[in-house]
């Protein structure tokens, strides 16, 4: 998957580019995309600590900054979606996943 692409799409929910939740979400939906059966029932638990490794985190502070990474833009991204409900971290993702996919 292009990294592009994903930017793109992050820059236009208005995420900001300089938060450290930013560069977690490209990474996650690369993995999620690049092997999409290895993410079950515990994606987002596995896909946390993936992601830590990758980038010398932990788990909880992956969780956290990719939560704060889309908070300010809460709204934009709901309308973007056209979604009604509360965005967790697992709805955004399949949210920007399915996105992706249609592009």
């Amino acid at each position: 998957m292009n990294k592009r692409i994903i930017e793109d799409l992050l820059d236009e929910l208005n995420i900001p580019a300089d938060n450290l939740g930013y560069k977690y979400w490209i990474t996650a939906i690369q993995q999620k995309l690049n092997d999409e059966n290895r993410y079950d029932y515990y994606y987002m638990e596995n896909l946390y600590i993936d992601i830590g490794k990758i980038h010398n985190s932990t788990r909880n502070r992956v969780e956290r900054a990719m939560r704060h990474a889309y908070e300010t833009s809460r709204d934009k991204i709901k309308t973007y979606f056209k979604v009604e409900y509360e965005i967790t971290n697992r709805r955004l993702l399949a949210l920007l996943i399915r996105e992706i996919e249609r592009k």
